[in-house]
């Protein structure tokens, strides 16, 4: 078994340009200005030259790399205020995305301009998971805290299990051919708290800014609170998906537990299985006024409006859900026809009927939101 250590990420920022009283702060825009040579410097945290980082811009067509004195050169014709989302680039450092100021060059003039730039230098992320399930029925115990004893104060983060009971630690990287063992106390409100012992091996696949994942196996918590949902019972859900604008269909994915699902319904796993087989399942979307519509994409799921209300493909679709299962979902998007910062409501439902006859139901409300 395993454990594992978080390391924060350092957010690194450029230089920040003010415009005066009497010049517009026009990053990325040309205008009628004078022409400029940008020296860009790149350094590591010691302030020594990295070489080899590749610095780009897509608004300028920026793409050059830095020579053996961390050094590249740009020359701008006509030279902007500043350059937003610059980009760094190598693949020992983190990436960096920040703004570099050239500040107000006039006609006829070019400006002599040098930019220096700091990379932190990628780590070593060791990830161990640890399921984590309900002793008497078997469910995931979403929210469950796994705490690391034997480290000092602040080294590891406490982690927390997700929808799938899955709890992710992140561990400082064990010394090469070594081992470290962690023990574990896991906590949580309603559950009897348990310990564990998990250990993360040093491994050569392992590679720098990429999490390396061990699976530490799993753990049981014995409930003790009141008023636990056994029996069949509906359940509502909201969430918010981010997708990127994309001139294609992709866009990101939403999926629960589908563990959610079996207990609402009242039903086991091989119950659960069955009533799939048999079509007893069914998924629906549901418009903002309640009216239903059967799936409409090439799985599970729905082409969506402007307004919470279910649509075809075409000139009204904006975005879609497609489900391989009923608890998993790509979310994607109609090509050309959503914009940033737009945002798309839909709703869902998943139900079955039992013997008998009464319905249960799984809904879940997603907000789509474009970046």
């Amino acid at each position: 078994m395993k454990n594992l250590k978080y390391f924060a990420l350092a957010l690194l920022f450029g230089t920040v340009a003010c415009a005066t009283d009497h010049e517009e702060f026009d990053t990325n825009t040309e205008r009628k200005a004078g022409s400029a040579d940008v020296t860009i410097t790149v350094v590591d945290e010691n302030q020594q030259p990295i070489s080899g980082v590749n610095i780009s811009d897509t608004h300028y067509d920026i793409n050059i790399t830095t020579d053996e004195n961390g050094q590249a050169v740009y020359h701008f014709d006509y030279a902007p205020f500043a350059v937003a989302n610059l980009q760094f680039v190598h693949e020992d450092y983190k990436t960096v995305l920040t703004t570099m100021p050239i500040g107000s060059v006039k006609e006829g003039q070019n400006a002599e301009v040098a930019f220096t730039q700091p990379m932190l230098e990628k780590e070593y992320i060791y990830t161990a998971t640890l399921s984590i399930y309900d002793k008497d029925d078997g469910l995931p115990v979403e929210g469950a805290c796994v705490t690391v004893l034997n480290a000092g104060l602040g080294e590891i983060d406490p982690a927390y299990a997700d929808a799938e009971g899955v709890a992710t630690i992140y561990l400082p990287a064990p010394a090469v051919g070594e081992s470290e063992t962690y023990n574990v106390e896991i906590t949580c409100l309603d559950f009897e708290s348990t310990s564990a012992t998990i250990s993360i091996e040093y491994s050569a696949d392992a590679k720098k800014g990429e999490a390396y994942e061990t699976n530490c196996g799993a753990v049981v918590m014995k409930y003790t609170g009141e008023g636990k949902i056994t029996g069949p019972h509906n359940v509502e859900m909201e969430a918010t998906v981010e997708i990127p604008v994309s001139t294609g269909y992709d866009g990101g994915s939403y999926s629960f537990a589908e563990s959610i699902i079996v207990r609402a319904f009242g039903l086991d796993d091989d119950s659960y299985a069955a009533a799939l087989d048999n079509g007893e399942i069914i998924f629906e979307g549901v418009d903002a006024d309640g009216d239903t519509h059967a799936s409409n994409t090439n799985a599970n799921g729905c082409w969506w409006g402007a307004n919470q209300e279910v649509v075809g493909w075409g000139a009204n679709a904006r975005v879609f859900f497609e489900g391989g299962s009923y608890n998993t979902f790509t979310v994607g998007q109609y090509p050309g026809q959503v914009a940033s910062g737009e945002v798309y409501p839909t709703c869902h439902r998943i139900s079955y009927t039992d013997e008998e006859g009464k319905t249960w139901s799984v809904t879940f409300k997603v907000n789509v939101v474009i970046l």
